[in-house]
């Protein structure tokens, strides 16, 4: 028996498969975007790697440390590319005084490494020049620009220094200017010098 291809299947055939091949690729890209606006192919906020022991450190531009941060364990997400931290530990150095050092229970950085948000109790430890010219600054959370050498909070603010406690909800300090601002509801007690 001579089987022949083209007596079998009518010049039909070949059109009616494009045809189905083009419904069936209008179905599957319509299903997609379906899934898609239902956001069932959104990507899970799942760590794509962590570590233990982080550290990295920022350089001014004559190769002198300007800031160091720390971590316990720091996990970065691929979906947003941020990164969550465990007992992060920020450190700027200064040229004339000595370092701030910023400790939290956890921390949150943004994509660009620009922002990073500490929180459970933040503590800001400005050494000064000695023992005598420390001051401390407690609060619940702190957002901080690394790069600005700006730091803000809206929380309640307790700050101890050798001359006193203040208190106050919120604060805006500028580390290159050296400037504290407390923003609402201020309360001070002055010690004098022993």
């Amino acid at each position: 028996m001579n089987f022949n291809l083209r007596s079998s299947f009518p010049i039909r055939y070949p059109q009616a498969l494009l045809v189905a091949g083009l419904l069936l690729s209008w179905w599957l890209l319509n299903d997609q975007a379906a899934e898609q606006s239902r956001g069932i192919d959104a990507p899970p906020h799942r760590p794509d790697f962590w570590t233990t022991h982080f550290t990295t450190v920022a350089l001014d531009i004559g190769g002198k440390p300007r800031y160091q941060l720390t971590a316990a364990e720091m996990v970065h997400f691929r979906d947003d590319a941020t990164s969550e931290f465990d007992h992060p530990k920020y450190v700027r150095y200064q040229q004339e005084q000595g370092p701030i050092t910023i400790t939290a229970v956890s921390g949150w950085n943004n994509k660009e490494g620009t922002e990073l948000v500490l929180t459970d109790k933040v503590v800001i430890v400005s050494q000064g020049d000695s023992d005598a010219d420390k001051v401390t600054a407690e609060m619940d959370k702190l957002l901080l620009f690394p790069e600005d050498d700006y730091a803000e909070t809206d929380t309640p603010v307790k700050i101890v220094s050798p001359s006193g406690t203040t208190t106050g909800i919120g604060m805006q300090v500028n580390s290159r200017t050296g400037v504290l601002i407390l923003l609402s509801n201020v309360h001070g007690i002055y010690e004098p010098p022993r």
